[in-house]
């Protein structure tokens, strides 16, 4: 089980309902990771990606390109690099789930528009109380203009939201608000100096501290039997260790 971390503060993304975004890996022309999609939003179950995704417009628009793209070599897995036998990608989640890998094994094995993709994650509260200061610098930007201002890469936002422009008054408006947010959040990013880049805060939970495992992991608790089952958990993991 992969004990990720929430990029921005620390804690433990265990059990949460968290908050995804696709970035760009730093590269020789962009020291930092950059988002290139809208957020994703779902709950960490430990798995190495969000389950019970919100599986909106957004969702399938991502999926829908990347699927498309890697069929016409826009995109490219290198399953080998991965250690994955290839499989079909028929969900956001398993697109999630090789890109967390991909972060944390640091294999640049994923690619889309020549640029290399990884994940990052986001405890749910703490996305969204950096995402409430307004961006200024967005005062003047049209609903529909507002991804290509907000996104690093122009042509994958022309891959994703290019048939926003014909979709009707509501559906930009959403999409625009959910620009405006992420802009917020990158400017919270920025003002308090953390790297997009530290994605790869998520570590293997046989390596992490089972007391502060148990600590962070109880705020989630919501019956007897997931205590119960926690503990039991812990015993098999760190009982036979602690009594060497």
């Amino acid at each position: 089980m992969i004990d990720y971390r929430c990029t921005f503060s620390g804690v433990s993304l265990l059990g949460s309902d968290c908050m995804a975004v696709i970035v760009a890996m730093p590269s020789e022309d962009s020291p930092d990771a950059r988002p290139i999609a809208l957020p994703l939003f779902g709950r960490y179950d430990g798995s190495g990606t969000l389950v019970d995704i919100n599986e909106g417009d957004n969702a399938q628009r991502i999926l829908a390109a990347f699927v498309r793209d890697l069929t016409e070599g826009t995109a490219t897995i290198d399953w080998g690099r991965l250690g994955f036998s290839a499989l079909p990608i028929d969900h956001v989640e398993t697109l999630l789930g090789l890109l967390s890998a991909n972060v944390i094994h640091r294999c640049d094995a994923i690619s889309w528009c020549g640029l290399k993709l990884g994940v990052v994650f986001f405890e749910g509260n703490v996305a969204a109380a950096l995402m409430q200061r307004e961006p200024l610098d967005l005062a003047s930007v049209v609903v529909e203009d507002l991804p290509s201002r907000v996104l690093a890469s122009g042509q994958l936002v022309a891959s994703i939201y290019g048939t926003l422009r014909q979709a009707g008054p509501s559906l930009r408006c959403k999409y625009g608000l959910s620009a405006v947010a992420l802009s917020s959040l990158c400017e919270a990013m920025g003002r308090w100096d953390r790297p997009w880049s530290g994605g790869a805060r998520g570590y293997v939970r046989d390596q992490a501290d089972p007391a502060r495992f148990l600590a962070e992991a109880y705020r989630d608790f919501s019956s007897d039997e997931d205590l119960v089952d926690a503990l039991a958990e812990y015993s098999a993991e760190w009982g036979d260790a602690e009594d060497d």
